[in-house]
């Protein structure tokens, strides 16, 4: 664990996917890794271990989806994670044998092909390496990608006025006592203005806007 977590510290990912972790599902709910928390895993049996874990840092939304799918009678689970993405056009990247090893430390060679990244965001944004870990005979697959929000729209709003049967009554019975004596000398600009603001003032009294 202390190997991994010298591994986060020089990386720093959002989001980490640990394959063929090995662990039983009772040791995996007990993992803790600092500024990180457990979205996912799965465990095989315990004669057939490997399994998958993912881990997010905390603070991020994530959504996990999986897919079991029975293929010549063997279970394949495959496990993905996003980060407010949504996966509509699917593509596949994987560095040219990135976890190929001559010799592993079981002194066998040893050749992953499960170790894949996929994504739908444009290639030009994203930058792929893969690394050593330090504790594992595989290598890790970084990606690092940016997102260019959009700029949102003003919300717009939008008003109503009540004009009823009922509400055009009372409209004109307030008209009827209101005083229009608003004649203000030669002053036509100034009389207008009088007439306007009482007659917007009367409106709004009695056909409120909503």
């Amino acid at each position: 664990m202390n190997r991994i977590e010298v591994f986060l510290q020089r990386y720093g990912p959002d989001l980490l996917c640990i394959s063929e972790h090995w662990l039983r599902e009772d040791a995996i709910e007990v993992c803790a890794i600092e500024n990180y928390r457990l979205v996912a895993s799965f465990c095989r049996s315990q004669y057939k271990n490997r399994g998958t874990v993912i881990f997010c840092r905390n603070g991020h939304v994530t959504n996990i989806v999986k897919f079991n799918v029975r293929e010549e009678n063997i279970e394949k689970v495959f496990e993905s994670c996003r980060n407010m993405i949504k996966l509509d056009k699917i593509k596949e990247y994987k560095e040219f044998e990135p976890t190929s090893i001559l010799i592993n430390k079981n002194g066998k060679t040893s050749v992953s092909e499960i170790d894949y990244i996929v994504h739908n965001l444009n290639s030009l944004n994203i930058t792929t390496k893969a690394v050593e870990t330090e504790f594992s005979d595989h290598m890790a697959l970084c990606m690092q990608f940016e997102i260019y929000y959009k700029e949102r729209e003003p919300t717009k709003t939008y008003s109503t006025r009540n004009y009823s049967e009922t509400k055009i009554q009372e409209l004109c019975e307030r008209k009827e006592y209101t005083n229009w004596n608003i004649i203000h000398g030669n002053n036509i600009e100034e009389t207008f203005r009088l007439f306007t603001s009482t007659y917007a003032r009367v409106m709004e009294e009695k056909l409120d806007n909503k």
